[in-house]
């Protein structure tokens, strides 16, 4: 099964959906991804919902995206929204919009929309792009953290991205190869020596900053452009990582906020095709193989996350399906990490999962905590016993469906 996870168009509420698509073929090798992408919102900064869109008294200061190109921080600026947290190899991460796209923009950058009962305004907008700081923590267990790059990275267009050249994690490098000391250093290893470790960093984190822009267009009251304003992007590794975002915000509103704020990632497990004999014994729930983790997480809203074979979220007739019109049915089970649940398998009657009825504490590989509503869990793929497919390339498409409750 392969990367890229990629996303279906936007849709209004109440449903916002997402798909990743899963390929396997016969091949003789294929490479496990354990990387991660969390998103974090920190406990003293960082928002979901709320920013201002007055064009006359919001603008952020710089407003051009080559003033940000320096080695300066902008978290403490109002745009900051919080944090990716990452651990995997380099990689390249794309920006891109998923959600309404506005009217007689000339930039192409990224945009708010007013949201007008739940259906997008686009005549009414205000424009943004998107500044990036990485910075680590390397292997000694220390917290004083390091920037991985001397500038930020300033996403200004849609379909921008930002890459880092080494990677972070707690793996250990392998014997005459290059690894890393506590101080970044690097060296051949030798089974034994300082270098054991395969990155220099134990963990990095991308700061996430939005700065609006002084283009707008029909945003005030004599207008109509008062209300609540949405943007929904993601973030896409070319490592099998997909984190969408969808925020908030807020211009003279009267009543309740018409869409949902929050932040969904899909990690798959493998860069490249399976092959079968890596399936072929997965016929039960207990020896299903783990192909994707979800992450889903928002301070203001619940939701129950659906997998399925459509994107509707109505079926589970899972199937792969090749050339020639050949094809062979496989199963799905949930293996919910938070709240704690027992693994399930993906039916008619049992493909929705709610997350915490609370705002939970949310801990941190960086070190603060906030407190959201969340749904962290597994998902894996069997088949029934003496499934086997005609030789070839076979795909299918898994639908994640978030919905409010």
């Amino acid at each position: 099964m392969s990367r890229p996870a990629r996303l279906l168009s936007y849709v209004r509420k109440p449903l916002i959906r997402i798909f990743f698509v899963c390929l396997f073929t016969l091949v003789l090798s294929n490479a496990l991804n354990a990387d991660i992408l969390i998103y974090e919102q920190t406990s003293d900064r960082g928002w979901m919902d709320g920013l201002g869109m007055s064009p006359r008294t919001q603008t952020d200061s710089p407003s051009q995206p080559n003033q940000y190109k320096n080695s300066n921080e902008y978290y403490t600026k109002p745009g900051f929204f919080g944090r990716l947290v990452y651990q995997g190899g380099p990689a390249t991460f794309t920006v891109s919009n998923i959600g309404p796209e506005a009217n007689g923009t000339q930039d192409n950058r990224f945009y708010f929309t007013l949201n007008d009962r739940g259906t997008a305004s686009k005549n009414h907008w205000r424009e943004f792009f998107i500044v990036v700081r990485a910075k680590g923590y390397d292997q000694s267990g220390g917290t004083t953290p390091h920037f991985v790059h001397s500038q930020n990275a300033v996403i200004e267009n849609n379909n921008g991205t930002f890459s880092i050249d080494v990677g972070a994690g707690e793996e250990e490098a392998e014997i005459g190869c290059i690894g890393y000391n506590t101080n970044r250093q690097s060296g051949l290893y030798d089974g034994s020596n300082q270098y054991r470790y395969k990155y220099p960093y134990r963990v990095i984190w991308f700061d996430m900053t939005i700065i609006r822009t002084n283009e707008s267009r029909n945003i005030s009251i004599l207008a109509g452009g008062a209300g609540f304003y949405e943007t929904h992007f993601s973030i896409t590794s070319n490592t099998g990582l997909t984190s969408t975002v969808h925020l908030g915000g807020k211009y003279s509103p009267t009543g309740s906020r018409a869409f949902d704020v929050y932040q969904l990632t899909i990690e798959q497990v493998y860069h490249s095709p399976i092959p079968f004999n890596l399936i072929s014994e997965r016929t039960s729930v207990a020896t299903a193989l783990e192909i994707a983790t979800i992450r889903y997480v928002s301070d203001s809203d619940k939701a129950r996350v659906i997998i399925s074979s459509d994107a509707l979220g109505n079926s589970t007739d899972f199937a792969f399906t090749g050339d020639g019109g050949k094809s062979f049915d496989f199963k799905l089970a949930f293996q919910p990490t938070l709240p704690v649940g027992s693994i399930q398998p993906i039916t008619p009657t049992e493909k929705s999962f709610s997350t915490t009825p609370t705002k939970e504490p949310v801990g941190s590989l960086v070190g603060s905590t906030f407190k959201a509503y969340r749904l962290e869990g597994v998902i894996k793929l069997y088949i029934e016993e003496d499934t086997v497919p005609m030789p070839g390339r076979y795909s299918s498409t898994i639908y994640v469906v978030v919905q409010s409750i």
